[in-house]
């Protein structure tokens, strides 16, 4: 049975985390008595903050979850050392104690931090995670997921989720004995092969734990050649004999060459890819960019998780790729040039209608738990003509904002370089070729 001033104490600290001093009113004990109930139980108290103005937490227990969880960066190759970042320690009544590994004070988080909230399961491939992991220890929703459902997904198959961060140390090992489980194949052909069995058979399902966010469908794969293996997310669209199956199929293809227009006008700033008609569809196999030949992660944050944390945009005003990027350059978290390329790439977007510029969209590096500069862009193709239960006609596209005038006016060459190679694409259909034609006149 514990002591009466340990039990006291864990049914005060229940309610939330209270202050040393607030603690030894409400205990009637002194402050050495206080401290010495605290560092005998480590494994049931956390201190929260600088020493002269701390408070303290009950550890609260998530249930297949061994705390502390670390969370470590993942290196640039196989071969480099994982870098341990941090601590979380689940607290009552809700939220996690953040604690450095290099030492310093702990912090307090009412939900995961801004930089994990990426890898909860989201998307086309995220929505099938329940099912393959089984039984009723999760949610069928992910949507319906909490911050500790998250927690003991990433602790239990998040292995092999987005950018360079892995949590728990059974993850960190399982990342080093089972990296590249995905399809593989030396050539595209070969790999489109493999993967339209699957999609035909009904088996493309993701391994637990790997992640990409969006609603297309897709599938993860890998090519291999003499420069190591290249991870791929590998967009397909539904039978191309269908009007809407063709229509996604075209703007496949119309992605492809955003993404070689951008890169041709600004190297770097788009994700490579290439697109195939084959097997009765269309597939669009786009390198991550998170992850390196050599076996590495790269490190990578939406926009949409650093701009919940950090942005505070005024009432009513939509929250934009520009808007964000300004306000963190503002803050001085994301240099002119960073801030420059996001606002090209939004107003590039707009001129190509593409009307899904969601904030989830487009990301920002990470090193460590650090922003760092800005990632190639990818899902960047005319949304504004994706068919849902028909078909969108091919019109006049809606206008960017006024205060991307200056940057619509900086990618027009781009915007009308894509156009052109569009509509002179044998790969798109006549139909669609004609359209935009006439709709250039």
């Amino acid at each position: 049975m514990p002591p009466p001033d340990l039990d006291r104490l864990a049914r005060q600290l229940r309610q939330g985390p209270r202050p040393g001093r607030e603690l030894q009113a409400l205990l009637g004990i002194s402050e050495h008595a206080l401290g010495r109930l605290l560092r005998g139980h480590p494994e049931r108290f956390v201190r929260l903050g600088a020493r002269k103005t701390s408070t303290y937490a009950l550890v609260r227990t998530i249930q297949g979850v061994a705390s502390p969880v670390p969370v470590f960066a993942w290196g640039p190759t196989a071969a480099a050392p994982v870098a341990p970042l941090l601590q979380l320690v689940p607290i009552e009544p809700g939220g996690f104690a953040v604690l450095p590994a290099g030492g310093g004070p702990a912090t307090r988080t009412a939900d995961l931090p801004w930089f994990l909230q990426d890898l909860r399961p989201q998307g086309f491939l995220g929505r099938k995670v329940p099912r393959v992991l089984g039984g009723d220890r999760f949610p069928a929703d992910i949507r319906a997921w909490g911050a500790d459902d998250v927690l003991r997904y990433l602790c239990i198959a998040g292995r092999s989720t987005a950018g360079a961060l892995v949590v728990g140390e059974a993850m960190c090992i399982a990342a080093a004995a089972h990296a590249h489980q995905v399809p593989r194949a030396t050539s595209e052909g070969s790999l489109i092969d493999i993967l339209a069995e699957q999609v035909a058979a009904g088996v493309d399902d993701p391994p637990p734990g790997s992640s990409a966010a969006g609603e297309q469908p897709k599938a993860l794969a890998a090519l291999v050649d003499e420069n190591g293996v290249h991870e791929l997310i590998v967009k397909y669209s539904p039978p191309v004999l269908d009007p809407i199956g063709r229509r996604v199929a075209d703007l496949l293809v119309a992605e492809h060459l955003a993404s070689e227009v951008i890169h041709d006008h600004w190297p770097g700033w788009a994700a490579r890819s290439t697109v195939q008609l084959a097997q009765g569809r269309a597939w669009l196999l786009s390198r991550r960019f998170d992850r390196s030949p050599a076996g590495g992660r790269r490190g990578c944050v939406s926009l949409a998780a650093v701009d919940a944390e950090l942005c505070d945009h005024p009432p009513g005003a939509p929250a934009r790729w520009s808007s964000t990027a300004r306000a963190l350059g503002a803050a001085g978290r994301l240099d002119d040039a960073a801030v420059a390329r996001v606002c090209r790439l939004e107003a590039f977007g707009h001129g190509i209608g593409n009307t899904d510029m969601h904030l989830g969209n487009l990301c920002l590096g990470l090193s460590g738990v650090e922003m760092d500069g800005v990632m190639p862009i990818y899902d960047m193709l005319p949304m504004a003509w994706m068919p849902q239960n028909e078909l969108r006609p091919i019109g006049r596209l809606r206008p960017a904002p006024d205060d991307l005038a200056a940057e619509v006016a900086a990618v027009a060459p781009a915007v009308a370089d894509f156009w052109a190679r569009l509509e002179a694409d044998p790969r798109a259909s006549p139909g669609f070729r004609a359209a935009l034609a006439e709709r250039a006149r």
